[in-house]
């Protein structure tokens, strides 16, 4: 989608605060949680080199990509991310809180709440709605509720959760063209080397063009917590003291596109360019990598603390590279 980026890097990096294994959201009215979430996309996604690598190429770039980003030798675009505790209701049965913060001024509001034994995360809790100078809307973008298990074990299975945005529809004009047959003739017949009677035939055609209209809505479609479970069980260090942290591993299926709808006065040079359109795509989603259904799928790893939530998030591109990381700095 061409407008809401705001919206999709929120997507890529909010990072949720649910906790395994506790009955109490574990914060406070006013507390500040501080992240630090490191980009690596000039090296990978964004980096024409390693884009136009063949995929045995690519898989062994994005093995190297990560040890130095396991190793501290990889330098990402970092930036700070800073959430304000709001409006914390502890009561029978239901237990919520606001996280809020600024991004360029805007102030934007996700929830965590604690309902019968699962925790629910919405990382937008209205609609995301991007305007023109006009004031019109230009894109709607809605983020799905993440709901994870307070006791979570070897056999839990996470429940997938989506996000959807639309822009509203653009449209252009262009000039296509075809061939069309007007008439075949034939030369004198005669006799080749071998005795054989030959003749030459000679086809004329004529260019025949037509404006076609084009109508794009560009759409995204994410889907997040695909075959997601517990992998593991690691210690974790924050504030000198160490803890038990949950390993989440997923898989996040993703589609950026766009429907698109071609008409023209010409019925046959219609049908020409929606097949060109077609192949077109066919082509775009093999050479991204993407599966029969044309999402892209990457892997997520979420390790959750239960006293402090999630401490750290590693996201991969499709590629198997890490994109971004996102670690919990402190919480006061």
């Amino acid at each position: 989608m061409r407008k809401p980026l705001l919206l999709i890097a929120l997507s890529l990096i909010s990072i949720d605060f649910s906790t395994a294994q506790i009955s109490r959201i574990p914060y406070s009215e006013g507390q500040t949680i501080t992240l630090e979430v490191v980009d690596y996309g000039k090296d990978v996604t964004n980096n024409n080199k390693f884009i136009s690598l063949k995929p045995g190429e690519r898989s062994k770039a994005a093995t190297e990509h990560n040890q130095k980003v396991f190793s501290g030798k990889a330098k990402g675009s970092s930036k700070k991310v800073v959430y304000t505790i709001e409006n914390v209701v502890i009561e029978e049965g239901l237990q919520k809180a606001e996280l809020q913060t600024d991004v360029n001024g805007v102030t934007y509001t996700s929830e965590v709440a604690i309902f019968n034994d699962t925790l629910y995360f919405t990382r937008l809790n209205a609609p995301y709605i991007v305007k023109d100078a006009e004031d019109n809307i230009t894109a709607v973008s809605m983020l799905g509720v993440e709901q994870i298990p307070l006791n979570l074990d070897e056999n839990t299975i996470l429940r997938p959760h989506h996000d959807y945005g639309v822009s509203t529809p653009h449209y252009s004009t262009y000039t296509a063209e075809r061939k069309q047959h007007v008439s075949t003739t034939y030369g004198t017949p005669y006799l080749d080397y071998l005795g054989r009677t030959c003749q030459t035939v000679t086809n004329r055609y004529k260019t025949i063009t037509a404006d076609v209209r084009k109508k794009e809505s560009p759409y995204m479609h994410a889907i997040h917590n695909v075959d997601g479970y517990l992998a593991r069980m690691e210690e974790v260090e924050f504030n000198g003291k160490t803890y038990q942290a949950y390993v989440l591993e997923s898989m996040t299926w993703s589609k950026f596109g766009a429907n698109i709808e071609l008409e023209s006065t010409d019925a046959k040079i219609q049908k020409q360019q929606i097949k060109n359109n077609e192949r077109t795509e066919k082509l775009m989603n093999r050479a991204m990598g993407t599966n029969s259904d044309g999402y892209l799928q990457m892997l997520v790893q979420k390790w959750y603390v239960p006293e402090l939530g999630v401490v750290k998030q590693l996201n991969y591109d499709h590629n198997g590279a890490v994109l971004t990381k996102t670690e919990l700095i402190s919480i006061k």
